[in-house]
């Protein structure tokens, strides 16, 4: 079975970071794709943990505001999922308290 490829978040390189296997990050105009899982502290140079990905001269900027226009449409979502929820529970206990009512009038 294929592995996904995923854009780290943020995609620039951080020698802070841990990644996990098949993340891509970016430093300067070149992409790396981690091997395995990376622990943090791991550079780039190491090619037992980084392959350079080929991708150059990508404008890293329209991938980050991709990237940020994704992560706001999650947690838009998120935040609707959530309202929903809580919706549903106000209107669940509503419910409850009507058919308790009609119960004890019947």
């Amino acid at each position: 079975m294929a592995s996904t490829l995923t854009f780290a978040v943020p995609v620039t390189w951080s020698s802070t970071t841990a990644y996990t296997v098949n993340t891509i990050v970016f430093q300067g105009k070149k992409a790396f794709t981690a091997l395995k899982d990376v622990p943090s502290g791991i550079p780039l140079t190491n090619t037992e943990y980084w392959s350079e990905t080929g991708v150059k001269d990508i404008d890293l900027s329209s991938v980050t505001d991709a990237l940020n226009e994704l992560r706001s449409d999650v947690d838009d979502n998120t935040s609707n999922i959530s309202t929903a929820q809580s919706d549903i529970v106000k209107k669940r206990k509503r419910y409850h308290i009507a058919h308790n009512a009609i119960d004890r009038c019947g």
